[in-house]
């Protein structure tokens, strides 16, 4: 059957050009976060608020809000591994914070937390809602964690420890963000 192989690769010369529509995330101050809180997320039975709470005030991503479990949750403090890094991740958590997420339980912190794609739908519709006119994904609230500490006086290593980064130039990205802001 090598009649059915390629002599020639088509991809061969193809270069990918960045699409000219392609929308770049956001991140929110503190202020249009809490103006967003005011008003109500309307979507199904599900933990979306609650989420989209702890990952802006601690940097956790989607998957790690979906996996994340009561048992990281002690003593007013958040433990977790992120990624390549094997140092545990210590982050305290307000009360506020724990409250708006319902205090503790077993399991799933976020046991209904809707699918990605129905996640990102909600937001668009919240964000305008609060009059928000932003590109405001899940990932949004992860950046501007890292960028909302930076503008206030963080060290950029503390940042990058808090956000599980490896090495420094995954967090440089946030410093140019703040310098354009």
């Amino acid at each position: 059957r090598r009649e059915m192989y390629c002599r020639k690769n088509p991809c061969e010369g193809v270069k990918k050009r960045p699409s000219a529509n392609r929308k770049i995330k956001d991140v929110l101050s503190v202020e249009e976060f809490r103006t967003l809180l005011e008003h109500e997320l309307v979507a199904r039975d599900n933990n979306l608020r609650e989420a989209c709470i702890l990952a802006f005030y601690t940097g956790l991503g989607y998957k790690e809000c979906k996996l994340l479990e009561w048992s990281q949750i002690r003593n007013k403090e958040l433990r977790y591994h992120r990624g390549k890094n094997e140092n545990e991740t210590t982050i305290p958590l307000k009360y506020s914070v724990l409250n708006a997420i319902g205090g503790a339980g077993e399991g799933l912190v976020f046991p209904r937390l809707p699918h990605m794609t129905q996640a990102r739908h909600a937001l668009i519709r919240w964000c305008k809602r609060a009059g928000i006119d932003k590109h405001i994904t899940f990932y949004s609230f992860r950046h501007s964690f890292a960028v909302n500490l930076l503008m206030h006086g963080a060290n950029i290593k503390t940042v990058a420890d808090l956000l599980g980064h490896t090495s420094l130039k995954h967090t440089i990205k946030y410093l140019n963000y703040v310098d354009s802001l």
